[in-house]
């Protein structure tokens, strides 16, 4: 998926919660999910930082253990999805 499909795909979805919503209403409830988007992306961006500084400090033995535990947790994942 190109980014130029992503922003149709963006765009469509703006265009048709308007028509849906209409007018000022649509508007501002377009408003409210800019901002809880934001939200979102700025405790996304600063988890995986937090994150990145956790791994950056462990011991390898430890990182070891967390990749192998991660691994595990993924192979059980893929078990349980149909």
């Amino acid at each position: 998926m190109s980014s130029n499909d992503a922003v149709n795909v963006i765009k469509d979805f703006i265009n048709n919660t308007l028509s849906t919503l209409g007018g000022v209403k649509g508007s501002l409830a377009l408003a409210g999910l800019a901002i809880i988007m934001i939200v979102l992306i700025v405790y996304a961006v600063y988890g995986f930082i937090k994150f990145l500084r956790f791994t950056l400090r462990l011991k390898p033995h430890e990182f070891a253990l967390a990749i192998l535990a991660i691994g595990f947790a993924l192979i059980v994942i893929a078990i349980l999805l149909p």
